[in-house]
């Protein structure tokens, strides 16, 4: 009877496991698929030519006073602004890590394919504009809603909604034109786009959580601290397991 208790305790487990592990790959699939769908609406915004998000205004204007590539220069600020994150106690998650490095690995390669081009009219431009923000927007829904960990920026963002709690618009538009100004003084290409972007993509944001139905203030993003613990929890229980 002890035998066949521990072999369905055994089978449970895996069962269990196996549970696990479709839930985190279905998140990891949203999480890629998002951060690929964010880069390809910012090189849509970038080729657009009004003036680029706040953000991107600044990560061009680092590429241009220095040897990186647009795509490098957003993977820098990234560590930059985990570092800032990390000061006011706002821990990261393996999602703020993979987006960190692939939505600028993604930018470049997606400028690099010529996949865009500039239209030659201002509709033709507003619109692409336009489009490219709205991509911008479904694919931060996508990542965020994977909880393995927002990005460098939202994971900020996120942070200080919770501590001032305040709006996602409020917050999001305060900060991007702080950067957008800082990346202007870099050399960095600051037009109408710009001023949309900043203003108008914070509702736009919410806009699309709205849609979906997804509240991001009351989502927890999964932290590598979260990922830490639950390693050491699961050791902890097979030790007692074993034990008894």
């Amino acid at each position: 009877m002890q035998l066949d208790s521990i072999g369905n305790v055994d089978e449970g487990d895996e069962v269990m496991n196996l549970g696990i592990i479709k839930s985190y790959l279905i998140r990891y699939i949203k999480l890629f698929m998002g951060i690929f769908i964010i880069s390809v609406g910012v090189v849509m915004t970038i080729y657009a030519n009004l003036g680029t998000g706040p953000l991107d205004v600044f990560h061009i204007g680092l590429s241009q006073i220095t040897a990186l590539s647009i795509g490098q220069s957003v993977q820098v600020t990234g560590v930059v602004i985990i570092g800032i994150g990390l000061i006011l106690k706002i821990i990261p998650g393996i999602g703020t890590i993979i987006n960190m490095y692939f939505v600028g690995f993604f930018i470049d390669l997606v400028i690099h394919t010529n996949l865009f081009f500039t239209p030659m009219t201002f509709l033709g431009k507003f619109i692409l504009l336009i489009v490219g923000l709205t991509v911008i927007s479904q694919g931060a829904y996508l990542y965020l809603s994977s909880c393995l960990g927002a990005g460098p920026i939202d994971g900020l963002l996120i942070g200080m909604i919770r501590k001032l709690d305040k709006s996602v618009s409020v917050i999001k538009t305060t900060i991007e034109l702080i950067i957008a100004i800082i990346g202007f003084l870099l050399g960095g290409p600051l037009g109408i786009g710009t001023l949309i972007s900043a203003f108008g993509f914070g509702s736009l944001l919410q806009i699309t959580f709205n849609i979906w139905k997804f509240d991001i203030k009351n989502t927890r993003q999964e932290t590598l601290q979260d990922i830490i613990r639950r390693e050491h929890g699961g050791k902890s229980e097979k030790i007692r397991n074993r034990d008894t």
